[in-house]
């Protein structure tokens, strides 16, 4: 859901944005107003997913960390919420940022290329945003590779031993993957931190 609205973010705050006198662009608070029911939704939705995957997490992992440090499950809970909102709120920033440079670009005196350009002649500023932008999305095409089942590749999508469940699966890179390692690498494209 997050990364379909890394499409249409920059629409909409290039459209809420507007050059200045000064040769910048500057944007309304539309786009974060935009961005709160996502934020909301994606929030919601990885809560329900935790309130499956905890079990198993502390399961494996033993006991709630950050950064090495023990912590109780409400303080872990708390710092995971907290990452999870700040990486969520990344990814609009970098779609409010790409609109507001492909804006500025726009602008009458376009202060900041002129800049850019004395320090990099051969590109453009706004192609340096554009490119980083894009390749933000190697995040999410990544692990979705990386997870998805080879052809003809049958998966009981089962985490745990029960019932003779199959624990791994080939992938389509023809790698062998776990079942509780490929929930994980979809939860970190998802920016769930919890």
């Amino acid at each position: 859901m997050l990364w379909f609205s890394m499409l249409l973010m920059p629409v909409v705050a290039f459209k809420a944005s507007w050059c200045t006198e000064d040769g910048f662009a500057r944007r309304s608070p539309g786009p974060w107003l935009a961005f709160a029911p996502l934020l909301a939704a994606s929030m919601y939705l990885e809560y329900q997913c935790f309130k499956y995957t905890v079990l198993p997490f502390i399961q494996v992992v033993g006991n709630f960390k950050h950064l090495g440090v023990k912590l109780s499950f409400k303080a872990w809970l708390a710092v995971a919420i907290a990452m999870s909102v700040l990486n969520k709120a990344d990814m609009a920033s970098d779609s409010i940022f790409l609109a507001v440079t492909l804006r500025s670009d726009m602008c009458e005196d376009q202060r900041i290329s002129r800049v850019w350009s004395l320090i990099d002649p051969w590109c453009h500023y706004s192609t340096l945003v554009i490119m980083s932008y894009c390749l933000t999305f190697l995040q999410v095409i990544y692990p979705l590779i990386v997870t998805t089942p080879s052809f003809g590749e049958k998966v009981d999508y089962v985490v745990g031993a029960a019932g003779g469940a199959k624990l791994t699966y080939f992938n389509f890179l023809g790698q062998n993957m776990n079942l509780g390692d490929t929930l994980m690498m979809l939860a970190e494209a998802s920016n769930m931190c919890s």
